[in-house]
Parts: structure tokens; C-alpha cells; sequence
């Protein structure tokens, strides 16, 4: 996470926060799609981390376009 977060230029409390912005949002959507397929979380486990609901981490992890770091 801390790897994804400096190659964005973010911190980890951005990522964890609310922030729409752009850099933020793309940070989040790699360390969601790399917990799921590198690490093997389950999305809900991912949600539960975030504080978010479990269909925005399956957007995500379903997306086309986006490679994993």
C-alpha cells in the first residue's frame, strides 16, 4: 500500500479518507485490485478495511482497463 501511495504522490490517509481526487481514486483502485488478485483478500474484507460497501470494491476489481503494480 505504502509502495502504490508514494508512487502516486499520496498519502495513506488520503486513501483511506473520502477524496474523489483523481490521484487518490487511482491509488485506491491499484491497492483494491492488488489486495484481491496478488494478496487473495475477498472483496468484502477489502470494503471492511476502506470503510466502504462491498459493491464499490467489486466495481472496481471488475473493471476493465486498469493493471495491477
Amino acid at each position: 500500500m505504502f509502495r502504490i501511495c508514494s508512487e502516486c504522490n499520496v498519502s495513506a490517509d488520503e486513501v483511506m479518507g473520502r477524496s474523489r481526487k483523481k490521484e487518490v481514486v487511482r491509488a485506491r483502485r491499484l491497492i483494491y485490485r492488488n489486495l484481491y488478485f496478488k494478496v487473495g483478500m475477498i472483496q468484502t474484507a477489502i470494503a471492511d478495511i476502506f470503510g466502504r460497501d462491498h459493491s464499490s470494491v467489486s466495481r472496481v476489481i471488475n473493471s476493465r482497463g486498469w493493471i495491477c503494480v
